[in-house]
């Protein structure tokens, strides 16, 4: 029977995509999630220029 040390513990949620982004290289996104919501911008001209 194997000891309870030997075998690994399971990580979820916040603490798992951690590790992932570590692992994989991948940099915290933290510093986009403060900035503010802006109003999205059209890109369509006025109807009467070509």
């Amino acid at each position: 029977m194997k000891d309870l040390a030997d075998q690994p513990t399971r990580v979820n949620g916040d603490e798992a995509k951690r590790i992932k982004r570590e692992a994989l290289g991948i940099a915290d996104r933290k510093k986009h999630h403060g900035r503010a919501a802006t109003a999205m911008k059209g890109r369509a001209k006025a109807p009467d220029t070509r």
